[in-house]
C-alpha cells in the first residue's frame, strides 16, 4: 500500500505541475472576474495539495500491511458487471433512450453489484432516473434521447 500511494502521489503531483504550467498560458483573471484559466488553475492547486498530503502519508507510513486484493475477493465479477453495464449503456443509449437505459444501468449497479432487495433497487433506480431527468432534461433543457419512449 505504501508503494502504491507513493507512486500515485508522484504521478498526481506531476499532473498538477503540468496543469499549472499549461494554465499559465491562459488568462486567469480574478475571483470576481474569472477568465478561462481560473478553474483549471484552482483545480491544479487543489490536486497538488492533495497529492502532497498523499505523499506525506506514504512516506510516514510505518509498515507494509498486507491488504486483501479486491480481485481475489470476487472483484472480477463486480468489475465485469460494471464494465458490461457501462458498455450496454453506451451501445443502447440512443436506441432505448435516456430513461430506459439509465434505469437499467442504475438497477444493475445497485442490484447486482450492491446486492440490495429488489424493491429497493427498483425504487432507487426509478427515483435517481427521475431526478436526473428533471435536472438535465427539464431544468437544464438538455436534449436527451427519447428512444423507445418517444417518437
Amino acid at each position: 500500500m505504501k508503494q502504491r500511494n507513493l507512486v500515485s502521489g508522484i504521478i498526481l503531483l506531476a499532473l498538477a505541475i503540468a496543469t499549472l504550467v499549461e494554465t499559465n498560458k491562459l488568462e486567469i483573471g480574478t475571483l470576481l472576474s474569472p477568465q478561462t484559466g481560473f478553474f483549471p488553475f484552482i483545480l491544479a492547486i487543489l490536486l497538488g495539495i492533495l497529492s502532497l498530503i498523499l505523499l506525506g502519508q506514504a512516506i510516514t507510513e510505518k509498515d507494509e500491511r498486507k491488504v486483501p486484493s479486491w480481485v481475489s475477493s470476487g472483484g472480477w465479477k463486480t468489475l465485469s458487471l460494471t464494465l458490461g453495464g457501462l458498455l450496454f449503456f453506451a451501445i443502447f443509449f440512443e436506441r432505448l433512450g435516456y430513461l430506459v437505459s439509465t434505469f437499467l444501468l442504475i438497477s444493475l449497479l445497485v442490484g447486482a453489484i450492491g446486492k440490495r432487495k429488489w424493491w429497493l433497487v427498483i425504487l432507487f433506480a426509478f427515483l435517481s432516473t427521475l431526478i436526473s431527468y428533471l435536472i438535465f432534461g427539464i431544468l437544464l433543457k438538455t436534449e436527451l434521447p427519447a428512444g423507445i419512449m418517444g417518437d
